[in-house]
């Protein structure tokens, strides 16, 4: 503190910076506190309004990270002031981006998606070469589509997207969503070993940059995983290790944690006993949640809890109240046009979801809410149509398939059936595309799954 000189200001400046750059990429004593402190340095020292407003728009980032969205609107403001002043088109976007997460969090889909295109209107005229901001605003963009069930050549757009924010950085946030709807995406095309390996990814950038939020997230990921395939042996054992590393649900819920994992781990723990039959159990464990949700304005959370509370009440064969609750998900879901939250838990909720259309008819009409559930019953059918179609392979597909499902080399294939490699690739880009896969030994499980090599 005794040292000056002409350059002290700056250099505490770019320290200051620093520190808050590295808050925000690691999550690391990215708190309430710690930013209070900084915004007091910054004010201290004088700091230019381009570093005053990062300050603002990092607690806004927290403050949505918490769930606190009339604390990260006030945050938010105070960010775009400074920015403004300060001709900072960088920070102007950054604020869209955080607004537009808020948004999410609140399940306001439709307001998500303008923050992000007033982004990437910013990003695409003056940041058009920056492929970390560019895959910063695409994986969130990507998240919106998913949540509208948008999802042709998402998967595609997205591993890009990963590879860009691996190569250049990006928040926390970002690389969440990124990761989680990578796997959801897998999912839906029955390839559970490319979800693994989305999992493992996500793992291996986590212990490299030490992002322990997203090591996490990525766990209970895999957890939810072995559900969907029926692994419940397990996914329970991957389960109790996880909650031995780091605490039981009551224990989680009182930790400082961002909502996502307190969600997800929720969610998590909700499917694996619905999965075991244990309905009683389930409801215990999703009515704070479901309480908080309601409480902070997180409707597509809401809207979740209450899916799988209808699940549980299934399980307890409560009829009546499993076609209650689930009116209510779909009363909230209707509002901004949900689908992929209801699809991806699955088609046993298809039965309750029948009943509240029926009691949706006036006459020969429906109502608003009877043609949403409509709506949501075709796009179930259409993804159940979808897993049953029977693919039609051409002869020389067939062939192809026949000899990946050998272990032979494109090279072999290719001399056994008399045609050139680069042939060989073409008919297996086509054969990719109508199973729904991405590499050999893929398409050859879900060719033996589909008893398409009979």
């Amino acid at each position: 503190s005794d040292y000056e000189d002409n350059n002290y200001g700056s250099v505490k400046t770019d320290f200051i910076a620093t520190q808050y750059l590295l808050a925000l990429y690691k999550n690391d004593n990215f708190n309430r506190d710690y930013l209070d402190q900084c915004e007091i340095e910054a004010y201290k020292n004088s700091v230019f309004d381009g570093l005053i407003g990062f300050v603002h728009a990092l607690k806004s980032l927290l403050y949505q990270r918490n769930a606190s969205f009339s604390r990260s609107e006030a945050e938010a403001e105070r960010a775009m002031r400074y920015y403004k002043v300060s001709k900072s088109n960088y920070g102007i976007a950054s604020v869209h981006i955080i607004r537009g997460l808020c948004y999410f969090t609140k399940g306001q889909l439709d307001l998500a998606m303008r923050a992000y295109e007033n982004a990437l209107s910013i990003i695409k005229t003056d940041f058009p070469d920056d492929p970390g901001f560019n895959a910063i605003i695409n994986s969130l963009v990507a998240e919106v589509r998913y949540e509208r069930n948008e999802i042709d050549n998402l998967a595609t757009q997205l591993e890009s997207t990963i590879e860009a924010l691996e190569s250049y950085d990006g928040w926390l946030d970002t690389f969440v969503v990124a990761y989680r709807v990578a796997v959801a995406l897998a999912l839906i095309q029955h390839d559970s070993e490319n979800a693994h390996i989305i999992v493992d990814r996500a793992i291996l950038l986590a212990r490299e940059r030490s992002l322990d939020d997203i090591n996490r997230l990525a766990q209970l990921e895999r957890i939810n995983i072995h559900i969907r395939e029926g692994a419940l042996d397990v996914a329970n054992d991957l389960y109790q290790h996880y909650s031995d590393d780091h605490g039981s649900l009551d224990v989680i819920r009182d930790k400082q944690l961002i909502w996502r994992e307190l969600d997800n781990y929720c969610f998590t723990t909700a499917r694996l006993l619905i999965a075991q039959k244990n309905g009683h159990d389930a409801l215990a464990a999703l009515e704070p949640t479901v309480q908080e949700a309601h409480k902070t304005g997180r409707l597509l959370s809401l809207t979740n809890g209450h899916i799988l509370q209808a699940r549980a009440y299934q399980v307890l064969d409560k009829q009546d109240e499993a076609i209650a609750v689930l009116r209510h998900a779909v009363t909230i879901g209707c509002s901004e046009k949900y689908l992929r939250v209801f699809l991806d838990e699955g088609e046993g909720i298809i039965p309750i979801l029948q009943h509240v259309i029926d009691s949706e008819r006036r006459g020969s009409t429906r109502t608003k809410l009877g043609k949403y559930c409509s709506k949501l019953m075709s796009e179930y059918r259409k993804e159940l149509d979808g897993d049953q179609a029977t693919i039609s392979l051409t002869p020389r597909e067939r062939q192809i398939l026949i000899g990946l499902s050998h272990g032979n080399s494109n090279k072999i294939i290719a001399r056994d059936l008399g045609i050139t490699e680069s042939t060989i690739k073409f008919h297996l880009k086509k054969v990719y595309l109508k199973l729904g896969v991405s590499k050999r030994s893929t398409a050859v499980i879900e060719a033996r799954r589909q008893q398409l090599l009979c």
